[in-house]
């Protein structure tokens, strides 16, 4: 029985060893793995992010992170955690935050969950396609290609041949990645544009004059240039809406001054009997284009004004207008709103 005891005893030895060399080995990683992040490291990256480059593997990454001293690891027990974790994910490619309150562990699992910093780029109702272009300019860490391609190539891009890219752009807030390139968010943008169009088209009103959704749209971008007061934006519809079914001219200021090359801010009479294809003190009908891109509420206004007689409005000067039905009723209404010296900059509204 002795020996059959001591062999028992020497096998509870080596379990126990065992036992405590795998709670030593447990307690060192969990030491190593729950550090937070180099502080030095994580504070000497200006950018405060890390960039996991596309088609990059898991060892270069680990490598990577420790190499640059953002992971205060040692790297196999790195590379061993992420072995036995490895049904929680593959690594996803983008830039990702880094802070001192974050370990091993936890920047990990941002990795393979893919969250990746997003930015935002906002383009406002009422922007005219140049000022968008403009815009992407401000912003360091798009991708910049739009560069490279005149208004008109971009539309072939888009699949659009032809087509003005004046109002086909959605005004909204766009999230981007590091990388991502200005054109990519166009594209969002465009067929954000085509679906919204889409749908209100197919809820317009029976008071609908246009032959098609572009003819909405150009109205729409002349709504969001005549006025922000959102009360006033079907009212402003209607009466374009009433004087497109009468034949007569808009006559609308919004649509001279995008005419006009080089504008300076300052309206003029005599601007409003320059021919250009915009003038529509001069053309009949609608212009040839959008004169910006609109938001949604224009949009709609559009194609469900309400119903009314009025064929006039003038601007009263705190952003809302006063609408008329006749001529002699305008005329007095521009007395009493802009002849009064109420509207500082001279802003003409339909007025014959």
């Amino acid at each position: 029985m002795a020996p059959r005891r001591t062999a028992m005893k020497k096998r509870l030895l080596i379990l126990l060893l065992f036992g405590v060399i795998a709670g030593i080995a447990t307690g060192y990683f969990y030491i190593q793995l729950n550090k937070p992040l180099a502080s030095t490291a994580v504070n000497q990256n200006s950018s405060g992010s890390f960039q996991v480059s596309e088609g990059a593997s898991l060892n270069k990454v680990l490598s990577s992170l420790v190499e640059q001293g953002i992971v205060d690891t040692p790297l196999w027990v790195f590379k061993v955690y992420a072995r036995l974790t490895s049904s929680e994910g593959t690594i996803k490619t983008g830039e990702y935050s880094l802070d001192k309150t974050q370990t091993a562990i936890t920047l990990l699992a941002s990795i393979r969950a893919g969250k990746v910093i997003t930015r935002t780029i906002r383009f406002p109702e009422g922007w005219t396609f140049t000022m968008w272009r403009e815009s992407f300019k401000s912003h360091p860490l798009l991708e910049k290609k739009l560069a490279g391609y005149t208004d008109y190539s971009l539309m072939r891009l888009l699949g659009r041949d032809g087509v003005h890219p004046e109002g086909q752009f959605f005004p909204d807030t766009y999230t981007y990645q590091k990388g991502d390139t200005d054109i990519s968010i166009l594209i969002r943008a465009h067929q954000r544009m085509r679906d919204v169009l889409e749908t209100e088209w197919s809820s317009r009103t029976e008071h609908n004059v246009f032959a098609n959704p572009q003819e909405a749209l150009i109205l729409a971008s002349i709504i969001e240039k005549e006025t922000a007061w959102e009360p006033d934006r079907m009212r402003v519809a209607a009466v374009f809406v009433n004087r497109l079914k009468k034949k007569m001219k808009l006559q609308t200021d919004p649509t001279v001054i995008y005419g006009i090359d080089d504008f300076d801010g300052n309206l003029r009479r005599k601007d409003l009997r320059i021919k250009t294809p915009y003038n529509t003190y001069i053309i009949p009908g609608l212009p040839p284009t959008p004169i910006c891109n609109p938001g949604l509420s224009s949009i709609k206004a559009a194609l469900q004004p309400i119903t009314s007689n009025n064929y006039y409005f003038v601007a009263r000067g705190d952003g809302t207008s006063e609408f008329s039905e006749t001529l002699a009723q305008h005329n007095r209404a521009v007395t009493r709103f802009q002849k009064s010296g109420k509207i500082k900059d001279y802003r003409s509204t339909p007025s014959q």
